[in-house]
């Protein structure tokens, strides 16, 4: 295929400052914090859904996702919670000191 006179000059230097730009936006993407999944959570606020059930584990909603949670605190139904880590997708969560127990209706 020929070429026009003076038209690969101008392809190469776009085509140039497009790879640059996709390497970028990679690199960008690498070192920005993780927003998702169970460590993307440490440090959210929740509510305690449900009562204690499966292996003495809460249900939390966070983000409008269920999980299942451990608190080393007294939980109730209704009652704030902080996600302070997690283990093998079982959210480590201890009672929000804004919240002293469940909201009474």
């Amino acid at each position: 295929m020929n070429w026009p006179d003076g038209l690969c000059l101008p392809l190469a230097i776009s085509g140039g400052v497009f790879a640059v730009f996709l390497a970028w936006l990679g690199y960008r993407a690498h070192t920005r914090p993780v927003l998702t999944g169970d460590s993307g959570m440490i440090g959210l606020t929740g509510v305690v859904s449900r009562r204690q059930g499966f292996r003495n584990r809460w249900v939390v909603e966070v983000r409008g996702e269920l999980w299942w949670c451990e608190s080393s605190g007294k939980l109730q139904p209704g009652m704030t919670v902080k996600i302070t880590g997690s283990t093998d997708l079982v959210l480590r969560v201890e009672p929000s000191c804004e919240d002293a127990g469940p909201a009474e209706a």
